[in-house]
């Protein structure tokens, strides 16, 4: 594994640590997973949320909650 690899795994650790911990403090945890690998890394079931290289994360709103949604909101001022 060159360099460049360990850092787009280190990268992608992150991504996932920090999506876990954004279901933990919406007090979902149960709901985590991750749905999909592409372009965008999509996480969750009934509450889904959207991570984008350039745009960071965001809430697919016709899969989530309102409450989930109000939490998020809330967490991303806070920068949780």
């Amino acid at each position: 594994m060159t360099d460049s690899d360990e850092e787009l795994m280190l990268i992608g650790e992150i991504v996932v640590d920090h999506a876990e911990n954004l279901f933990i403090h919406a007090c979902v945890h149960t709901d985590f997973c991750i749905q999909e690998v592409g372009n965008v890394v999509v996480f969750g079931g009934v509450n889904r949320l959207i991570w984008h290289p350039k745009h960071g994360f965001y809430c697919d709103k016709k899969y989530c909650t309102q409450n989930f949604m109000e939490s998020m909101k809330e967490m991303m001022v806070k920068s949780i």
